[in-house]
């Protein structure tokens, strides 16, 4: 409980224009590690009042399958570079490569170690969406460890296009975009008993339909002696007389 209202303090002291330098030299804390408590410490106070306010309905946990892990896994090939594959209609799999020099430019841009930073994979539904970074049908959220380099999401909606975001969070809690990955569209699922099937109907009978003149089609008597009026070239028009 002290340390909760001592991290009020530090808050309200932040907010009068105290700098995060001044705060960490008085707690005795470097500064990426006073960033890093005090992300943690904003973070726990969001999460209270979410749950205060109402209700929060969290999703069925995934159970991990062990036949999507390869423990032999090594990567190989460009880097700095996140790519997204679709495994079948529900599931997908991202795999990614930061090399050291990104690495240090995290760190130093964030004045923070890689390993205390928080890592995070966004998968954004696109589907017929110019993506700009911000607008989508959806957005999942999964935390990622900073040594990790794949991650596998199942779940996921087939006939849908898909983009993976991987980064790490600022302390106004914005999400840092550091690999953004391919579209990928989930394969569609196909039913025989959805498929559209032709079906040839016959000719209703005249006898059977009550229909005018104009209606009805037209089909050659095989009474009528039409082939002494025909040359093979022009229709002889029938006189009076003629049988």
């Amino acid at each position: 409980m002290d340390q909760q209202l001592n991290w009020e303090r530090v808050q309200r002291r932040l907010e009068a224009g105290a700098s995060y330098r001044q705060m960490a030299e008085a707690l005795g804390l470097t500064l990426g590690q006073f960033r890093y408590r005090l992300q943690k410490y904003r973070k726990a106070m969001e999460e209270i009042a979410v749950t205060q306010a109402e209700p929060r309905l969290e999703r069925p946990e995934w159970k991990e399958d062990s036949r999507l892990w390869e423990e032999e896994w090594v990567q190989t090939g460009i880097e700095d570079r996140l790519i997204l594959m679709a495994k079948d209609p529900w599931t997908l799999f991202a795999h990614w490569r930061v090399s050291p020099l990104q690495q240090r430019l995290v760190c130093r841009h964030f004045e923070s170690e890689w390993g205390r930073l928080p890592f995070s994979l966004r998968l954004c539904d696109v589907t017929d969406l110019h993506y700009d970074g911000k607008h989508a049908h959806s957005i999942r959220v999964e935390n990622t460890h900073p040594l990790a380099d794949r991650y596998w999401l199942a779940g996921v909606t087939p006939g849908r296009h898909y983009l993976a975001e991987w980064g790490t969070w600022t302390l106004e809690g914005h999400f840092f975009t550091l690999l953004c990955s391919n579209v990928v569209k989930t394969p569609r699922i196909l039913e025989e008993r959805n498929r559209a099937v032709l079906k040839m109907e016959p000719v209703a009978s005249e006898k059977t339909t009550a229909t005018t003149d104009l209606e009805k089609p037209f089909y050659p008597d095989i009474a009528d002696r039409w082939n002494d009026r025909f040359d093979g070239y022009t229709w002889v028009e029938k006189k009076e007389g003629d049988r």
